[in-house]
């Protein structure tokens, strides 16, 4: 988050612990709005508050999360989101793959091709080094 997105590493120990997280988080407070609730859960509703130091108040808020049905991902942010969750645990060029055999599914005779490229081996499922694997 610090770096401007958030991704899974986002919530590794070592980036929690760092003091200008930290200083952020204390400054969080999380508080549900029965009337955002109430939309659940044909609506997944959120709302950010940003109260500056001059007092301003920032809002954004959204009915639909991102990647719904009402809210559909262009098929370069779905590429993306999924570089960002993949690439950790395959290579780019692996995951370009994925990619391209999930993008051909319709036109598959089978899906053992796409299930063999997704098949992580059992090194990086337990949690070894991406980079090991490669």
């Amino acid at each position: 988050m610090r770096c401007g997105k958030l991704t899974p590493s986002s919530y590794d120990p070592d980036a929690l612990a760092d003091p200008v997280v930290a200083a952020l988080t204390a400054r969080v407070e999380v508080r549900a709005d029965p009337a955002l609730t109430a939309m659940l859960p044909a609506r997944i509703p959120n709302r950010v508050t940003i109260q500056l130091a001059s007092g301003e108040e920032l809002v954004r808020e959204v009915c639909d999360a991102p990647g719904g049905h009402r809210t559909p991902m262009t098929d370069k942010q779905f590429e993306e989101k999924f570089a960002v969750l993949v690439e950790p645990l395959a290579s780019a060029q692996r995951c370009r793959r994925m990619l391209d055999e999930i993008s051909n599914i319709d036109r598959a005779a089978t899906v053992t091709t796409l299930t063999d490229v997704l098949a992580l081996d059992d090194e990086r499922v337990a949690g070894g080094s991406a980079s090991s694997a490669r």
